[in-house]
């Protein structure tokens, strides 16, 4: 009976000595934990910034293709007043004519500069068709649209 006595009391002591080193324990992040964790950020970093550089090349692409469709818009609304004979009819005979349809006339790209428009493939007025138009702005291109009016 004594020697469990004395056994219990050897396990007692050894799992309070592990207990006090746990709570005495001031433990950390190692130096080459911290370096391993910093380099793995850097890796994410740099795989992350072309993607997000090549979002703003996106963002102007869609600035200047949201461009295009207000004015394939407005020209659509201008041959629809012509068609109906209404008093705020403007005539378009071309792509640079677009400017006049629109309140405020063309718009500027991102740098403040005002944006492009040139024929592509000019249509004819005589037979009420529409013309191929581009408009260049933030070093971006797109085609659009336009219906004609005389």
């Amino acid at each position: 009976m004594e020697e469990m006595e004395e056994g219990s009391t050897v396990m007692l002591n050894r799992i309070l000595e592990a207990v006090r080193k746990a709570l005495n324990n001031k433990g950390g992040f190692t130096l080459i934990e911290l370096i391993m964790v910093i380099v793995i950020l850097g890796i994410l970093a740099a795989a992350a910034v072309p993607k997000f550089m090549d979002l703003s090349t996106d963002a102007k692409k869609a600035a200047v293709k949201g461009m295009a469709s207000a004015m394939q818009g407005a020209g659509s609304a201008n041959f629809a007043a012509w068609k109906v004979g209404s008093a705020k009819k403007v005539t378009v005979a071309n792509c640079a004519g677009v400017s006049a349809i629109l309140d405020g006339g063309l718009p500027k790209d991102s740098t403040g500069t005002a944006v492009v428009v040139a024929d592509v493939t000019p249509g004819s007025t005589a037979t009420d068709t529409a013309s191929i138009c581009s408009v260049t702005g933030d070093g971006q291109t797109v085609q659009f649209s336009l219906l004609l009016t005389l």
